[in-house]
């Protein structure tokens, strides 16, 4: 009985689930149980759990759930460029799956690059000394994030939609639906 009570690993995933209940923003909630299981689901080939489309409604409803404020004005822009990026992706993308592993991967730099900035916003004041190394450790992760999203929307427009001059018809982050209403909420902020 004591061995199974604290047996870490089991329930993993309801321990994980009670672990956000508390998290600050809806935002982590849904783009971490929702958006991040589809992608890594049709990434490893899950037999259309998701469709395509499917994933791009998800990708595009947590927009909605971005929080709002000057200190997520950077993340919340460069989310919007994930989007894009993710929804032209989705558009064009063969039965192959190909560059699934690569579209993962994207994700799960955006999931770590919220979490780097989330932790310089919510954190307890005894960590404020450690608030410049996780500048910096942000810093890091956006330029790597930003070089991340400029290789694959390359990857889409070269590969899967044939044109070698690089992506020309995609939308800015601003013209996205979502982009829209958070440029307008920091505007109004």
């Amino acid at each position: 009985m004591l061995e199974e009570d604290y047996d870490i690993y089991a329930d993993l995933e309801q321990k994980l689930g009670e672990v956000y209940e508390d998290a600050p923003y809806e935002f982590q909630r849904f783009f971490k149980f929702e958006v991040m299981d589809a992608v890594e689901e049709y990434d490893q080939g899950v037999p259309w759990h998701y469709s395509t489309e499917e994933i791009s409604n998800l990708i595009g409803t947590a927009e909605a759930y971005l929080p709002v404020g000057d200190q997520f004005n950077e993340v919340n822009k460069l989310y919007s460029r994930f989007y894009t990026v993710a929804k032209r992706y989705l558009e064009v993308v063969d039965d192959d799956r190909h560059g699934s592993g690569t579209f993962n991967e994207l994700a799960k730099s955006f999931w770590q690059l919220f979490c780097y900035r989330l932790r310089m916003v919510e954190h307890d004041p005894e960590y404020e000394d450690d608030l410049e190394g996780w500048e910096s450790d942000y810093m890091m992760k956006k330029e790597s994030f930003e070089a991340e999203i400029k290789q694959f929307r390359e990857f889409v427009a070269q590969e899967l939609e044939g044109n070698s001059d690089g992506p020309t018809d995609f939308q800015s982050p601003q013209e996205s639906g979502w982009g829209k209403v958070v440029e307008g909420l920091q505007q109004d902020n």
